[in-house]
């Protein structure tokens, strides 16, 4: 052999370990290759003893405590878990996986489930420690770890609100298939409804650790999207408005409201109110004058919103009309600066929007009518629609109608009597006839004329009027 064969060296390195004679005749006797599988083997089982001793030398402090951890946690006392409240059908899930009606006064055990049957049925479980779960129709949850200083919940489908006591020797954690959402301290609704898995949280923070993302009060942040995987792992604000018509939140708010340990600490929930919208000028209702020769009038809107608010206006009345933003100052007031309105009645939308994202709409009219003429001898018009009705009003100028006047109106301008006579006023000044019979949509035009029985004929007419039945 070479002076650097293998086998050599293994018999050099069976004299330093000292193995008895007969073994080392033995063991050169055998083939060459069966005497390399020996070496190395030996040499594999020094070095695994080897590594063993030195890893549990040089354990390190930090690996220590969290075996301590680990310890601790196994060994913590088991907290009690009982459902204070059931609505409908409501089932338990034993250790063995086994699923029966649940008991009247039921304690949830670890490893234990609990789930609501059907679109009727809600349950409550309060824990030990003044935390509360509360479980929406269709939704269920195994309790995997259940002590003092840990409480695992598997959320394997539906919605669960978790109000959680604030304690810096507890850990609560709600999994999904694929995500784990911890809070310390917090309301917040965890989703897994088999198109999205997601958390929306309301007071405090909540961590998805499995990606390491947070969520604060007022987001929702979605771990899995079945139907649009770009929301994977997006973090956004909740709509407040959607929540606002979300029974299971609503009902959710109530019971914390009437809760003394979370009445004071409801978070993005406190404010489901919208901001007070307040007209200060014109009057809602005004008449606002527009000159003869214009098909259009101005107005300039005041008021005073809530403090912080966005506000936008729209004219709902003129074609092609967008909103308007709207400059609310520190005090809340606001001023819409010049807007325009056709003639007759005009409606306008005003919405305002909190910091939260309540948002109030209120609508308000004003009449815009043509500026009066002033003549020696006539009659003016002016009209509004209120409701089911149309409401005429007319004054007379240097003369009297002693047998009445007829209102008369159609589709063609300055009507006449009698081919477009709609009704006889024998006396006053105001007349309303129901809109019922008109075509939405259509414009119709008006006037009144001074009646003279004797030739059953009109004489002089007022000015003509015109309205879009609505």
């Amino acid at each position: 052999m070479s002076k650097g064969n293998p086998v050599k060296g293994a018999l050099r390195f069976s004299n330093i370990i000292q193995l008895p004679r007969k073994a080392v005749e033995k063991f050169n006797n055998l083939g060459r290759n069966t005497k390399l599988a020996s070496c190395l083997a030996a040499i594999l089982l020094l070095v695994g003893v080897w590594s063993i001793a030195f890893h549990q030398h040089n354990t390190t402090p930090t690996e220590s405590a969290r075996q301590e951890d680990i310890v601790e946690i196994e060994n913590a006392p088991a907290m009690d878990a009982t459902v204070s409240y059931r609505e409908g059908v409501i089932e338990q899930r034993n250790e063995l996986g086994e699923w029966s009606d649940a008991e009247k006064e039921l304690s949830l055990k670890q490893g234990m489930g609990l789930r609501t049957i059907g679109a009727a049925s809600r349950a409550v479980i309060n824990l030990e420690d003044g935390s509360v779960i509360r479980l929406d129709a269709s939704t269920e949850i195994v309790v995997s770890t259940l002590t003092e200083s840990r409480v695992v919940i598997e959320q394997k489908s539906g919605n669960v609100y978790n109000r959680v006591v604030p304690s810096e020797a507890r850990t609560y954690i709600v999994k999904t298939d694929n995500a784990q959402f911890q809070a310390v301290g917090t309301a917040f609704r965890t989703i897994a409804n088999g198109d999205e898995e997601a958390v929306e949280v309301y007071q405090n923070t909540v961590r998805e650790t499995r990606n390491n993302i947070s969520a604060n009060e007022g987001d929702k942040l979605t771990a899995k999207n079945k139907n649009n995987p770009e929301k994977d792992g997006k973090v956004e604000r909740i709509d407040i408005e959607v929540l606002k018509k979300d029974t299971f939140i609503t009902w959710c708010r109530e019971l914390d409201q009437k809760d003394d340990a979370f009445k004071n600490a409801l978070g993005y929930l406190s404010d489901f109110d919208g901001p007070t919208i307040d007209i200060t000028e014109p009057a809602a209702g005004s008449s606002i004058e527009v000159p003869n020769e214009k098909s259009e009038g101005t107005i300039i809107i005041k008021g005073k919103t809530e403090k912080g608010s966005k506000l936008t206006i729209q004219s709902k009345s003129l074609a092609g009309s967008n909103p308007i933003d709207v400059v609310v100052k520190d005090d809340g007031s606001f001023e819409s600066g010049e807007l325009k309105a056709p003639v007759g009645n005009s409606v306008f939308e005003l919405i305002a929007t909190d910091r939260v994202g309540n948002k109030t709409t209120k609508n308000i009219s004003y009449f815009f009518k043509a500026e009066s003429v002033v003549q020696k001898q006539g009659i003016t018009l002016s009209k509004s629609q209120t409701g089911d009705m149309l409401k005429f009003e007319w004054a007379l100028i240097g003369m009297s109608t002693p047998d009445g006047v007829k209102l008369v109106g159609g589709l063609d301008e300055n009507p006449e009597y009698p081919a477009a006579f709609i009704e006889y006023v024998p006396s006053g000044k105001s007349k309303s006839i129901d809109k019922s019979s008109y075509t939405v949509g259509e414009t119709y035009y008006f006037r009144v004329c001074r009646y003279n029985p004797d030739s059953d004929s009109c004489d002089v007419y007022s000015n003509q009027v015109a309205i879009t039945i609505e």
